[in-house]
């Protein structure tokens, strides 16, 4: 599409090639059918997404970042954007993620919430019900530990 120089960029390593997620799986898939035609993320992303004018009056594509996290295996991205990048690389949605992954994207409700206890102006309810790579979820629990929250709060 563009005359510019393909930069290919190799999803994230796995620190254990005996398990690949369903993530990293995606992004191997997105990368291989980038490469076939040529593509670089910007490339993806204009085809998907268009383009615009940024403040310094240069086009560029809407939502390359949002191909940069595919490909770096950090997230699924939704049915809809499964089917317009499918699209535009003109394969089937199921060649870049097959059913089974497709039935995990499915079940992953993508809720995070954070509202006010009643009666407490300076602590909240935090929710997270989502599927997270490993070391996200450790990370998360971590903080909470530093602060002493890690464990259900006796009464």
């Amino acid at each position: 599409m563009s005359g510019n120089s393909v930069r290919r960029m190799e999803p994230a390593p796995s620190t254990d090639d005996s398990y690949i997620s369903v993530e990293q799986d995606f992004a191997r898939r997105l990368h291989h059918y980038m490469t076939q035609r040529g593509w670089s993320q910007s490339d993806l992303a204009r085809a998907v997404w268009g383009e615009r004018t940024n403040s310094k009056g240069y086009r560029e594509a809407k939502g390359r970042d949002r191909i940069s996290v595919f490909l770096k295996g950090d997230t699924l991205p939704e049915a809809k954007t499964l089917a317009v990048l499918a699209e535009a690389l003109e394969v089937e949605p199921d060649e870049l993620c097959p059913e089974q992954h497709k039935k995990a994207m499915a079940w992953e409700p993508h809720s995070v919430s954070l509202t006010l206890a009643p009666g407490h102006s300076d602590r909240a309810r935090l929710v997270i019900d989502r599927i997270v790579p490993f070391h996200v979820g450790a990370e998360i629990i971590a903080i909470l530990a530093k602060h002493g929250l890690a464990a259900p709060e006796e009464t």
